[in-house]
């Protein structure tokens, strides 16, 4: 046997036990039904895409969901990217522009507002995700935060002692709500590093460059930080995803929340009017 037709069967292998083993998370959590109406999050990543394909091949009725958030040139390419990645597998995409759903761009909302930009990114994120695929009808959204990441933000919340967020963090965020979208994330097993090389793999073409508004974000240089405890004490970040979840559940029973209707969108929201209404309103009151 060649060295090419070696590295081709090892690079096969390789595929089908990141189909496996993502096909084990999902099981394991009872994430996804056969059958259910499901968007895939995708921002133009490796994470986000490598997830999208990894359902269609297991055959999901995957479609793709991408918010335009208006950076500049980082939005468009972001966008393009899921444009090809969708239209080459045949997978329908919706986009969502944030301009003509908040009547600003982010940066817009930066300079307006005198808000720090990945704050109300995260915000205003978490609200469409939430919001859109209850308009069209699909009752699950699935994101491709991996290990490496659900590590970090707990280890933030950690700091932070921010019981309500870490109540939230799970795999699987049921409809406990008639406007709650169900919230899915099989990636939560599998590292980084086997994403970025699942990736290369299959061909996935993303966009490598990060957000410039997210330049020297606290979060990134936690992942560092935790990356080189990983590096040191190989696992050590999967037993300790594994021992939160067994945690996890004392917080959810302390922090349970009086969720009401927003008064000028009908989200779910704990005040009168959510925060993304809020924003809004602030921006068009300028």
């Amino acid at each position: 046997m060649s060295s090419s037709s070696k590295a081709l069967g090892n690079m096969e292998v390789f595929i089908d036990k990141i189909l496996r083993s993502v096909k084990e998370t999902i099981e394991r959590f009872s994430l996804l039904k056969e059958k259910e109406s499901l968007f895939v999050a995708i921002s133009g990543g490796k994470d986000s895409l490598s997830l999208a394909d990894i359902l269609w091949r297991l055959g999901y009725e995957v479609r793709g969901f991408f918010i335009d958030l208006g950076i500049d040139n980082y939005s468009e390419k972001s966008r393009e990217a899921c444009e090809v990645f969708c239209r080459e597998r045949g997978i329908p995409l919706l986009v969502i522009d944030v301009q003509k759903e908040m009547g600003a761009t982010i940066k817009d909302v930066k300079s307006k507002a005198g808000r720090a930009p990945c704050s109300v990114c995260g915000m205003v994120r978490r609200y469409l995700m939430n919001a859109v695929p209850l308009r069209y009808g699909v009752e699950t959204l699935a994101t491709g935060h991996n290990l490496d990441d659900e590590v970090n933000v707990i280890f933030w919340n950690i700091l932070r002692w921010d019981l309500g967020s870490l109540a939230r963090q799970s795999p699987l965020l049921p409809r406990s709500h008639p406007r709650f979208t169900k919230k899915v994330k099989p990636l939560c097993l599998t590292y980084e590093k086997e994403i970025a090389k699942y990736a290369e793999a299959i061909g996935i073409r993303p966009v490598e460059e990060r957000c410039p508004l997210s330049r020297g974000a606290t979060l990134l240089e936690l992942k560092e930080f935790l990356n080189q405890i990983e590096e040191k004490n190989p696992g050590i970040k999967r037993g300790f995803y594994e021992g939160f979840l067994i945690r996890r559940k004392r917080w959810e029973e302390e922090t349970q929340l009086n969720l009401r209707e927003c008064k000028l969108c009908g989200q779910p929201t704990t005040r009168e009017i959510c925060s993304f209404c809020r924003l809004r309103e602030s921006i068009k009151g300028g």
